[in-house]
């Protein structure tokens, strides 16, 4: 009886630890405000057009990206999307919003 009830404890722990750890931390990549879609076609893959939303789901700034259509789902160009994010939020919290296809996220792809 002793040794069951032992057993019972013990897996009942292990799964409630399994349960604490399996949560985690977001990804340092999800943004604090806003999102963004890619848009792109199976007939051209490495082209792409990224639209940034804010929290009100209002569009804050669109960019075509040539070239890099499938690798925007890597993790180095979702840190990147999200500083360009963060940008385009800023920019239209503070009146000014940027211009579309201005190439302000291609040009923050190739400096980094």
């Amino acid at each position: 009886m002793k040794m069951i009830l032992k057993t019972a404890i013990t897996i009942i722990l292990s799964c409630g630890a399994l349960i604490l750890f399996a949560q985690g931390k977001p990804p340092r990549w999800l943004p604090e405000k806003g999102y963004w879609v890619i848009e792109s076609s199976l007939r051209e893959p490495q082209n792409a057009i990224v639209h940034f939303y804010n929290d009100e789901n209002i569009k804050v700034y669109k960019e075509e990206v040539n070239g890099y259509g499938r690798k925007l789902n890597r993790r180095k160009y979702k840190m990147q999307l999200k500083e360009m994010l963060d940008k385009a939020v800023t920019a239209w919290a503070s009146q000014q919003p940027l211009q579309e296809n201005e190439g302000f996220f291609i040009a923050l792809l190739q400096n980094k």
